[in-house]
């Protein structure tokens, strides 16, 4: 199986990008300036890093955030805040692109990834029953974790055979 992890970018612009909408609707034009700005700024330095990397490691495309949180406001409102909507987000972007399964691995229980835990039914199902495993870490090592991961990479594999079979299933 190949791994593909979001990327560090998406928190930063996330929370930029609400700090953003919060001014717009807050009528704070002087925090909507300075939110534009800093978007702007971390587009445009996001871009540099890319490009620098891309001549060396193929690293393909991610959505813009803006575009995952329009994925994941099916399941969750966008004034939701935190990680969750971007989570969800992602897990529906990464289909998109070709993924077979979705971990969400949450450490310690945390509230984001239980949020995303609770959904994952039912996304898992809008995404024609894509294998889907929740996972948390507590530093403690979990005997049952293994044969979860195992039958978990089975699905994985036979979800992707099914899928090539039978490319017509639009994404």
């Amino acid at each position: 199986l190949e791994v593909w992890l979001a990327t560090f970018c998406e928190w930063p612009m996330y929370t930029s990008m609400d700090y953003r909408r919060d001014a717009f609707l807050e009528r704070n034009w002087s925090g909507l300036l300075k939110s534009t700005i800093q978007v702007f700024a971390q587009k445009r330095q996001e871009h540099k890093i890319i490009h620098g990397f891309e001549r060396h490691v193929d690293l393909g495309h991610d959505y813009p955030v803006e575009k995952m949180i329009r994925l994941a406001t099916p399941y969750l409102p966008i004034d939701f805040k935190g990680e969750a909507i971007l989570s969800v987000g992602k897990a529906i972007e990464m289909t998109h692109q070709g993924a077979s399964g979705i971990v969400n691995a949450m450490p310690f229980n945390c509230m984001p990834g239980t949020i995303v835990s609770s959904l994952s039914k039912k996304v898992s199902d809008d995404l024609h029953g894509i294998p889907w495993l929740n996972i948390s870490y507590e530093g403690l090592r979990d005997s049952g974790e293994d044969t979860r991961l195992e039958a978990f990479a089975e699905q994985v594999k036979a979800f992707a055979r099914y899928d090539r079979a039978h490319s017509k299933v639009t994404r």
